[in-house]
C-alpha cells in the first residue's frame, strides 16, 4: 500500500513507520508461539544433552592440584668471588633451568617410587611429566630494592589429595635444594611459602 501525505501532513522521525511497531511485538509473539508449539522439540535434546553431561560429570574421577610458591632472590654481589655466578638473564629461563633439573628421569622416578604413585600403570615416567606443573608466578608485595626477585610454583595433580601436597612438598624442597647447592643453577636464596 503507498501512501502519501497531504499538504498540510509532514512526517516527523521519531514516529513509527506505519505498522512497524506493530511489526516488532507481532514478530517476538511469533517466535513464543513458535517456541509453545515445538516445547517438546527443545526439551528433549536440553534433557538428552543435561543427563548425557550429568553422567559424565558422575564417573569422571577427581584429580587434586597442589602447589607450592616459591620465591628466588638473586644476590647482587656474589657471596664467594672466586666461583664463577651463573645467572640466566630472564625468569623465564631460571624457570626453565630449574625445571630442567626437576624433571630428570631419576627424580621423576624415586619419588614416584617413594610415594607408590601410579601403581600397575604403564609409562610412569610420562604420567609423572603430565602430573607435575612448574610455572611462573607474580611477586606478591613490593620487590626489595636492586634485588632481582622471581617466584614460581610448583605443583602436583593426582587423584589422592594427600598424596598430590606430599609430592609437591617434595619437589618446592627439591627445587629449593637445587638453589642452594653450590653446584646448582644459580646462587640464590629461596623460601618456600
Amino acid at each position: 500500500m503507498l501512501q502519501t501525505l497531504g499538504s498540510n501532513e509532514s512526517y516527523r522521525s521519531g514516529e513509527p513507520a506505519s505498522g512497524e511497531g506493530h511489526d516488532q511485538s507481532l514478530n517476538f509473539s511469533h517466535y513464543l508461539d513458535i517456541a509453545k508449539r515445538r516445547f517438546f522439540y527443545f526439551l528433549l535434546p536440553f534433557g538428552l544433552i543435561s543427563i548425557l553431561g550429568l553422567y559424565l560429570a558422575a564417573i569422571q574421577k577427581p584429580n587434586y592440584l597442589s602447589e607450592g610458591k616459591i620465591l628466588v632472590e638473586s644476590p647482587v654481589i656474589a657471596p664467594d668471588p672466586m666461583r664463577p655466578v651463573v645467572t640466566a638473564t630472564t625468569a623465564n629461563e631460571r624457570i626453565q633451568l630449574i625445571q630442567q633439573r626437576v624433571m630428570t628421569r631419576d627424580n621423576l622416578l624415586s619419588i614416584a617410587n617413594k610415594f607408590g604413585l601410579f601403581p600397575q600403570q604403564s609409562g610412569i615416567l610420562d604420567l609423572m611429566r603430565q602430573s607435575v606443573q612448574i610455572k611462573p608466578s607474580e611477586v606478591d608485595g613490593p620487590p626489595r630494592q636492586g634485588t632481582p626477585t622471581i617466584a614460581f610454583t610448583v605443583g602436583f595433580e593426582y587423584g589422592i589429595p594427600e598424596l598430590a601436597m606430599r609430592v609437591a612438598s617434595e619437589y618446592s624442597l627439591l627445587s629449593r635444594d637445587l638453589s642452594e647447592n653450590p653446584g646448582a643453577i644459580f646462587p640464590a636464596t629461596m623460601w618456600v611459602m
